[in-house]
């Protein structure tokens, strides 16, 4: 049996020996990872200066995709103005029932200042009250439509 002391030193050169054999198999490994680093560069510029048919393979398809991006784009394009055709759309709508709702409203007003009846005081004209509950469901869609709110 071994005294303290020299257990200690064994253990102690044990654990060199693992930190030297594991600092070597680091290095080895970091030099393999840079061997394989400098092979993949080295094919890198090869294949610069290479000139062979997948080159010109290479080019059609670059071709081809500068083709089909500029297809997108210009379809993208003419989608934006689409909408924005659309949407001027909607606000000229909205503008012409606007026009017909204050036309409405000015008839009504003309109708009800000539058979005497005061608008202010409480009497109004009732566009439902003779209408079935269809008719009024109808009414009711469409005047959220022309608000523009949800259905």
């Amino acid at each position: 049996m071994l005294e303290p002391n020299d257990q200690i030193a064994v253990n102690t050169l044990f654990i060199l020996g693992l930190m030297t054999l594991f600092g070597w198999w680091t290095i080895k490994k970091h030099y393999d990872n840079a061997w394989n680093i400098e092979k993949l560069q080295i094919e890198l510029n090869n294949l610069k200066y290479k000139t062979s048919d997948f080159d010109k393979e290479t080019e059609k398809d670059i071709a081809i995709l500068r083709a089909e991006t500029i297809n997108i784009v210009q379809s993208m394009r003419k989608m934006q103005d689409d909408i924005i055709e659309g949407k001027q759309n909607d606000i000229n709508i909205d503008a012409k029932y606007r026009i017909k709702l204050n036309a409405i409203d000015e008839m009504l007003e003309q109708t009800s200042i000539s058979e005497g009846i005061d608008l202010k005081d409480g009497v109004a004209f009732d566009p439902m009250k003779n209408r079935t509950s269809a008719e009024k469901r109808a009414y009711d869609k469409l005047a959220k439509q022309i608000s523009g709110s949800n259905i």
